[in-house]
């Protein structure tokens, strides 16, 4: 693997960490705090902020799967030249990001509702 090729696969799997994290931290955050949240909230936002939490899974499996297929992709079975994109990889990168966006929105809406 050269230089070029170690890069791509730090940023990748940083990426993938970093909205693991986050995702993760959110979905505490909310759920600590939800108590206060659902006593002035209508249901529009209740149902606003389960489908958020429900993403946010979603996206922490998606990069969950995307870390494996770069582990998967390090070592191939079958002796090919190495290839971090593979199609498990991005799509389950690009599900994790839509995912994340999606639910982070959802988040943020659910809240303005609830004000």
């Amino acid at each position: 693997m050269d230089d070029r090729q170690a890069k791509a696969f730090d940023f990748s799997q940083d990426a993938a960490k970093q909205l693991i994290t986050l995702s993760t931290a959110v979905v505490a955050l909310t759920i600590t705090f939800y108590k206060d949240f659902a006593t002035g909230a209508g249901h529009t936002s209740k149902v606003l902020m389960t489908i958020g939490w429900g993403l946010f899974l979603l996206s922490i499996f998606a990069g969950v799967v995307h870390l494996f297929a770069l582990t998967g992709a390090l070592a191939p079975k079958d002796g090919s030249a190495l290839n971090l994109h593979t199609r498990i990889g991005d799509i389950s990168l690009g599900a994790q990001q839509v995912c994340f966006a999606a639910a982070l929105s959802l988040t943020v809406l659910a809240a303005v509702l609830a004000l």
